[in-house]
């Protein structure tokens, strides 16, 4: 069976791979089938446009990036910015209502001319199934599928119309909007997305059999702890180590996180990441005179990124409710703790609150109360009886549930009745 992907961004640019649609097309890649994915190029990348990565066929679209360019660079002229002001809202205070419409009017453009640019590729490959990976791909997905007489599979990475956002939506926008998802989403043979809540809200939202739920599990290893963490703060050997992983951008809670650390008992806090915040967060820690208890350690490998953390002793998940997509959703980091063999400390949100109380993994804050992150963290890794068992309920939950060969299993299951259906 030929399955063709579509992904609105480079899928792989050398770096940084998309994890969800690789282990998605690499699941369907070793169960026979064969894959394409139909990607976007990208800024200030020279990236192959025809290319085959681990056995995926990768046909990346070079124009749109640079139209992206031009247009962002036409933004950065209204007032001296740099292109990523714009992307990530370095200072969100300082955009306007006018600029932050402008940032989605360009984002929306750039959706739309790769939905049309993509379309003729996406035809051409006469695949059996299109998989649309979010809504922003989900049109040209449609109109090839109905072309060719394919079937559709439409995998919703997040609560799309419920995104954070620099500006409100326009009058009228997000109905249509709206109306748009409906009726692809009800065209769909199959919607998957990554977590209970998102299912809910999609199956209800828009009257559709409740979406199949992979979350985003790393697959299962057995990490074997690095002392590199440990040794970089070897002054500080008496406290324990909260860790938090990823971007440092907006809305995920670093701020709290570097107020919290001024109330921890036991712990200290260390960001492996890097990103836009970064200047502001380390003056931050100056300014509050955190210095021995918040240290920043930049990126690290993602190769190297488990056996890293793994010696840290919780991994924190502050993310802000600040939109119902960021509540809902499950993203990688937390996956990536429990693999780490990390109790977590995470904002008290539904699907977050679920895994901790089922499994007995963690604790949940208030993620706007740095003393309740601290209280969370302090929980954790206080009695050393109850970390010892918290973290073997981690092992048990990752070897039996949160790892992608349990999820690669439903995927499996859910073509394998698209491609039963096809042939009938």
């Amino acid at each position: 069976m030929k399955v063709c992907m579509i992904v609105k961004n480079p899928f792989t640019d050398g770096q940084v791979t998309d994890p969800r649609v690789y282990k998605e097309a690499m699941t369907l890649l070793q169960e026979g089938h064969t894959v394409t994915v139909l990607a976007a190029g990208k800024y200030g990348f020279n990236l192959e446009k025809k290319t085959v990565y681990e056995g995926i066929v990768v046909i990346r679209h070079q124009f749109i990036p640079r139209l992206y360019g031009i247009m962002l660079s036409l933004l950065r002229r209204l007032r001296g910015a740099s292109q990523t002001d714009y992307v990530t809202g370095k200072d969100p205070a300082n955009i306007g209502s006018i600029e932050g419409h402008l940032v989605h009017l360009a984002l929306e453009m750039y959706t739309l001319i790769f939905s049309v640019s993509v379309l003729k590729e996406a035809i051409r490959q006469k695949a059996d199934i299109y998989h649309a990976h979010d809504f922003d791909t989900l049109m040209p997905a449609y109109l090839a599928a109905r072309v060719n007489g394919a079937k559709l599979v439409y995998d919703s990475h997040e609560l799309w119309l419920e995104n954070d956002r620099l500006a409100p939506y326009l009058p009228l926008q997000k109905p249509a909007l709206w109306f748009l998802e409906k009726a692809l989403a009800r065209r769909a043979d199959l919607t998957i997305t990554v977590s209970d809540p998102i299912a809910d809200e999609l199956a209800i939202r828009y009257g559709i059999e409740h979406p199949l739920v992979l979350v985003n599990c790393l697959p299962y290893t057995e990490v074997q702890p690095s002392a590199e963490i440990k040794d970089s703060m070897r002054e500080f050997s008496d406290k324990k180590i909260a860790v938090f992983i990823g971007a440092l951008t907006r809305n995920r809670g670093l701020e709290q996180l570097i107020e919290s650390a001024q109330y921890l008992r036991e712990a200290m806090v260390v960001i492996v990441g890097d990103g836009l915040f970064r200047q502001s967060l380390e003056e931050k820690v100056k300014e509050m005179q955190l210095g021995d208890k918040v240290r920043f350690l930049g990126w690290i490998p993602h190769k190297n990124l488990l056996t890293y953390i793994a010696s840290a002793d919780v991994g924190v998940e502050p993310t802000q409710s600040s939109c119902l997509s960021y509540r809902y959703a499950l993203g990688n980091k937390l996956f990536e703790y429990l693999m780490a063999g990390l109790p977590i400390a995470v904002s008290d949100q539904p699907q977050r609150r679920q895994i901790v109380e089922k499994y007995g993994v963690g604790e949940v804050f208030d993620e706007k109360d740095p003393r309740s992150i601290a209280q969370a963290i302090d929980s954790i890794v206080s009695d050393e009886e109850r970390y010892r068992v918290m973290r073997q309920r981690v092992l048990w939950a990752v070897s039996g549930e949160f790892n992608w060969e349990v999820q690669a299993k439903k995927l499996v299951e859910a073509y394998e009745k698209l491609f039963a259906k096809s042939v009938r």
